[in-house]
C-alpha cells in the first residue's frame, strides 16, 4: 500500500519535471561536445517512426528504453542498467524516494548509472528518459519515459560461520550476524543438496533449532540475511555457504537381531538377485561382537561341511549405518552369480527394517 501511494504521489512531480525536460528545453547537463553522447544509435528504423519522412525520422525519433533493472551494490548505492534506445545518445535518470519528490539525479551517455545517495531505509523509484542531440541542427529530442523500477539502497552482508549440530531434539543452527540484516531466512533440503526445498523459516536471531529435521537422513542448510520493514523484506543479502547435519534415529536403535535381519535382507536383494528367500537365508551365519553402539559382523555361507566367509563389516546400531567389505568374486566363482568384485561400501539398514 505504501509503495503504490508513494508512486502515485510522485507522478505529479514527475509530470512537472518532464515539462522542463521536454524537447528543446533541457534544463541541465545537455552533454554537447561529449564524443560518447554524440554517437547515434544504428540499425533498422522502428515501426513507430514510419509515419515520419525517413531522413527526418532518423534525426527526430527517439525510441523507448527497455530492460531497465535496479540492484543494490553497496550501502546507499543502487546500480541501474538498461538496453540502448533507438537514436538515443544520452539518458536522463530520475529518482523518487518514498514520500519525496521526483527529480533528476544525473545523466549518462552509456546504458548504466549508479545512484550513490539512495535511501537505505526504504524503496527508491527510478525512471530513465532517452535523449538525442541532432548532429545537423543540435536540437534535443526526448524519447518516451521508461517504466519505473525500484530498489532499496540497504546493503546486507552475506551470512558466515553457519554451523549445524544434530541432537535428540532437532538440529541446532547458529551463524554470525550479518551487517544490515534484522532478520534471517533459513532454507533447507533433505537427503541431497539438489532435493526440493523444505518450507522456509524466518527468524530474528542468529540461532534456530530445526525440530522437523528428518531422522536418519542428512539435511542441508543455507541462511541469508534480510532487512524487514512493516513486516516485509525490502532487502536481502547473498546466501551463505551450506552446512549439513545427520540426525540419528532417536529412540529407534537397532538390536543385534534387527541388524542381522536387515543385513540378510540387504544381501538377498542387492547381491543374490532375490534367489534366496528370507527363510532360506538362515544358512547365512553372523558372528557378532556386541558393544554399546556398534556391532561387528562376519557373513558366512555354509557349503557342505565347510563355510565361505563372503562379507564382513560393522553396523552402527543407533543410526543403522553399515560399513560392508565384500568378496563377491568368491560367490561368482562358486555359484555363477554375476556380482561385482571386491569392494567396500556404506548402506543404511533402516530401509530393510
Amino acid at each position: 500500500m505504501f509503495k503504490s501511494t508513494a508512486v502515485k504521489k510522485g507522478f505529479l512531480y514527475l509530470a512537472a519535471l518532464l515539462l522542463l525536460l521536454g524537447r528543446g528545453g533541457l534544463s541541465a547537463h545537455a552533454a554537447e561536445g561529449d564524443p560518447a553522447a554524440e554517437e547515434a544509435y544504428g540499425g533498422e528504423l522502428p515501426e513507430e517512426a514510419e509515419d515520419l519522412g525517413e531522413a527526418e525520422a532518423y534525426e527526430a525519433y527517439v525510441g523507448a528504453v527497455s530492460g531497465l533493472k535496479a540492484a543494490c551494490t553497496g550501502n546507499q548505492r543502487v546500480r541501474l542498467t538498461w538496453n540502448q534506445a533507438w537514436n538515443a545518445n544520452f539518458y536522463i535518470v530520475l529518482r523518487m524516494k518514498e514520500g519525496g519528490n521526483c527529480r533528476q539525479i544525473g545523466y549518462t551517455a552509456v546504458c548504466s548509472f549508479t545512484d550513490a545517495s539512495a535511501d537505505s531505509m526504504g524503496f527508491n523509484y527510478y525512471w530513465v528518459v532517452p535523449y538525442s542531440i541532432s548532429k545537423s541542427t543540435g536540437a534535443k529530442d526526448a524519447g518516451p519515459l521508461s517504466q519505473y523500477v525500484y530498489a532499496c539502497g540497504r546493503w546486507v552482508d552475506q551470512v558466515r560461520n553457519l554451523k549445524a549440530s544434530p541432537g535428540s531434539g532437532g538440529t541446532k543452527l547458529s551463524w554470525s550476524a550479518a551487517s544490515g540484516a534484522n532478520a534471517y531466512v533459513i532454507l533447507s533440503r533433505t537427503g541431497s543438496p539438489e532435493a526440493p526445498y523444505n518450507p522456509a523459516v524466518t527468524v530474528t536471531g542468529t540461532s534456530y533449532t530445526d525440530t522437523a529435521s528428518a531422522e536418519g537422513q542428512v539435511t542441508y542448510y543455507w541462511v541469508h540475511g534480510i532487512y524487514k520493514r512493516y513486516g516485509s523484506a525490502i532487502a536481502a543479502g547473498p546466501t551463505s555457504s551450506f552446512a549439513w547435519a545427520y540426525r540419528e534415529n532417536a529412540g529407534k536403535a537397532f538390536t543385534e537381531a534387527e541388524a542381522e535381519a536387515a543385513l540378510k535382507k540387504h544381501f538377498i536383494k542387492e547381491h543374490f538377485e532375490g534367489r534366496m528367500s528370507y527363510q532360506e537365508y538362515r544358512y547365512l551365519n553372523f558372528t557378532t561382537y556386541a558393544g554399546s553402539r556398534r556391532m561387528k559382523f562376519e557373513a558366512i555361507l555354509p557349503l557342505g561341511e565347510g563355510a565361505i566367509p563372503f562379507a564382513s563389516g560393522e553396523v552402527d546400531l543407533l543410526t543403522g549405518e553399515a560399513y560392508i567389505n565384500a568378496d563377491w568374486d568368491l560367490l561368482y566363482d562358486m555359484f555363477n552369480i554375476y556380482i561385482p568384485g571386491d569392494y567396500s561400501y556404506y548402506v543404511n539398514l533402516n530401509q530393510y527394517r
